[in-house]
């Protein structure tokens, strides 16, 4: 369960590093939370000015991004750098995006490893 968690954790840095990029900064770092959509089960962002938004479905490990018709990029055995050049193919979503150095544990996938997350361990931490 821990590889899991991590991993998921290392793969809604995305999200968290969109609402850096797009949405206006705050004192309390809200631009940069995610929130839980309960009807689809996703981890999202907020909007940003354009409408766009960043979810992700941590069950089917998954991006979305609402406002491109719904594209989604598949996470599982890819890297995160790929996740992060999927997202630039969009105008002006990947603008500003870099992922850094979180204050998280380091996993392989945040050094260019590819995700690999036990499925089980993630419906359990989705519910």
């Amino acid at each position: 369960m821990i590889d899991t968690r991590l991993q998921l954790h290392w793969a809604v840095q995305l999200l968290a590093r969109f609402g850096d990029a797009h949405i206006p900064a705050r004192a309390d770092f809200g631009h940069s939370a995610l929130t839980w959509d309960p009807v689809r089960r996703w981890l999202r962002t907020e909007e940003d000015d354009r409408g766009q938004r960043l979810a992700f479905d941590p069950v089917a490990f998954t991006y979305h991004l609402s406002t491109a018709g719904e594209p989604l990029f598949e996470l599982r055995g890819a890297t995160l750098n790929e996740a992060l050049t999927w997202l630039s193919s969009y105008p002006g979503a990947g603008v500003g995006l870099e992922i850094g150095e979180p204050d998280i544990p380091p996993h392989a996938v945040s050094s260019g490893g590819r995700f690999d997350p036990n499925v089980e361990d993630l419906r359990s931490l989705a519910d």
